[in-house]
């Protein structure tokens, strides 16, 4: 029988705490983030609860191969604190340091925000203060 470390606790916990279920459905293998040097599987997952459903792409760790991506290894990643605008994301990220860099940035940062957005309606403001513990 498979042990549940404190990390997937504390995942689980926060989906069952939200009534929120979490679907991970394989997509490909490929390249997944810019500058990704090899394939790595890529997965559809889906986060649903009575406030909305919340559908995205996430790319595994390349160590984890096809394994099925965790619900701590997906909350842990979701953007969970307000974006700020453009000239300040850039700066705080250090994607000033070339001109690549802040292409690269000025590309993520609508999606980041976004993925703020979709967070918000997911979770109410409680909810996503216990999300930012799961890190």
């Amino acid at each position: 029988m498979e042990t549940i470390n404190e990390y997937d606790k504390q995942a689980e916990d926060f989906l069952t705490k939200t009534g929120t279920t979490f679907k991970a459905i394989f997509n490909r293998m490929g390249k997944h983030f810019p500058g990704d040097a090899q394939a790595r599987s890529i997965w559809d997952i889906v986060l649903q609860n009575e406030r909305y459903t919340y559908s995205f792409t996430f790319g595994q760790s390349i160590a984890a191969g096809k394994e099925e991506p965790r619900p701590y290894s997906v909350l842990a990643c979701l953007e969970k604190y307000e974006v700020s605008e453009l000239a300040d994301f850039l700066e705080e990220f250090g994607y000033l340091e070339s001109g690549e860099a802040a292409k690269r940035g000025i590309e993520i940062h609508p999606r980041v925000v976004e993925e703020y957005e979709n967070v918000c309606k997911l979770w109410t403001e409680e909810e996503i203060e216990e999300l930012q513990e799961i890190q």
